[in-house]
């Protein structure tokens, strides 16, 4: 959780920024797994406003994979990168994400 807060989330915004800057006409960052701008300093759980009131980081907030519908299994498969199997016993997954440009 602490990459995704620390070091994924905020470098995809950055590259979300300098495709707008380059001229793309629609860039949409994604993040891998759940948002994380709203987890506690030492990273134990996630205290996001949900139902409860509106986001505390609204700017920030870039939808999953999953919840845009994407399947990330197909679409590394259609550009000939292998995905890693489950089980994957002491291995930690590698963390996905997309960036959609048009």
């Amino acid at each position: 959780m602490k990459d995704r807060k620390e070091t994924i989330q905020p470098g995809v915004l950055e590259l979300e920024k300098l495709a707008w800057t380059l001229g793309y006409n629609t860039a949409l960052a994604t993040f891998p797994g759940m948002c994380t701008w709203c987890a506690t300093s030492d990273y134990s759980s996630v205290k996001c406003a949900g139902d409860k009131g509106p986001c505390h980081h609204p700017t920030l907030r870039r939808p999953c994979l999953m919840g845009l519908g994407i399947r990330m299994d197909k679409t590394l498969e259609k550009i000939g990168t292998p995905m890693q199997k489950f089980p994957m016993d002491d291995t930690t997954p590698s963390p996905l994400t997309l960036i959609l440009l048009d």
